[in-house]
């Protein structure tokens, strides 16, 4: 219940960032003009000034507390962060892009959704590792399926999932391979390549649109949009002070889709 508690100011963000995306969307139109004229659609200037404002509301830069996030339109590419330079422990997060590895297996004939991987987390079929890592956030099966791709539990297959983006291994701090401590722009990068390819990840939309109903991003919005969301939740007792690692990422399709991470 503390989590879900704490995770209402996340979630607040959340709803900021979406309602400045829907009052544009009569105007917006994928230009056929270059990028170097096309307009843009995000002003980031009044989004930093949305978070500060946030921000100190909740006095979210004190006590060890903050917030980062990433606002993407899928369409055109615009793309917004806010505290990018903080690394978060990725909690159940993770279980997007490593169930993305999997996916481009199956693409690929290795495997199919009735293969059965069995090892000391679970015995299970792709098909069930997927619905329950991603719509029910099982962490047997995502430690499983982690394995299977010949990853860690502390690192989670990091070396592996960079391929998602395109930001240069030099980018990542020691922490994202050693512990899976993300940020907003890799994640949001993830969602984009996802979204962007879903020939080549199968199943794993389709699993995220049913993840959490009536939670986290669909709080206020379920009903009104599609959205595919993963959340993740994890609080770290032997940091001092304690810290509560509360995270969602998804996408949100509105007339021009919108990638968010928080």
């Amino acid at each position: 219940m503390k989590m879900r508690i704490r995770f209402t100011a996340l979630l607040t963000a959340a709803m900021l960032l979406c309602s400045l995306g829907v009052h544009a969307f009569a105007a917006e139109t994928v230009s056929p003009a270059s990028p170097a004229v096309a307009p843009a659609l995000i002003d980031a200037a009044e989004l930093q000034k949305m978070m500060d404002d946030f921000v100190a509301e909740y006095s979210l830069d004190k006590q060890s507390r903050s917030i980062s996030v990433g606002f993407c339109y899928l369409k055109t590419g615009d793309t917004w962060y806010y505290n990018t330079d903080k690394w978060y422990y990725s909690a159940s997060m993770y279980k997007v892009p490593v169930a993305m590895l999997l996916a481009e297996r199956e693409l690929a004939g290795e495997i199919t959704q009735d293969t059965v991987f069995e090892n000391q987390y679970s015995t299970n079929s792709l098909a069930e590792l997927e619905r329950r890592s991603i719509v029910n956030s099982d962490n047997n099966t995502g430690h499983a399926m982690v394995e299977w791709m010949g990853g860690t539990y502390a690192g989670k297959c990091a070396d592996q999932i960079i391929k998602y983006t395109d930001l240069p291994k030099s980018y990542f701090p020691q922490d994202f391979f050693d512990y899976s401590y993300y940020n907003v722009e890799f994640y949001t990068q993830v969602l984009k390549t996802l979204y962007n390819n879903p020939e080549q990840f199968p199943h794993v939309l389709d699993l995220m649109k049913q993840a959490q109903p009536g939670a986290y991003l669909r709080t206020n919005l379920e009903g009104k949009y599609d959205i595919a969301q993963k959340y993740g939740a994890f609080e770290e007792v032997k940091a001092y002070p304690t810290k509560n690692n509360n995270h969602v990422g998804g996408i949100i399709y509105t007339p021009n889709p919108i990638a968010v991470t928080i």
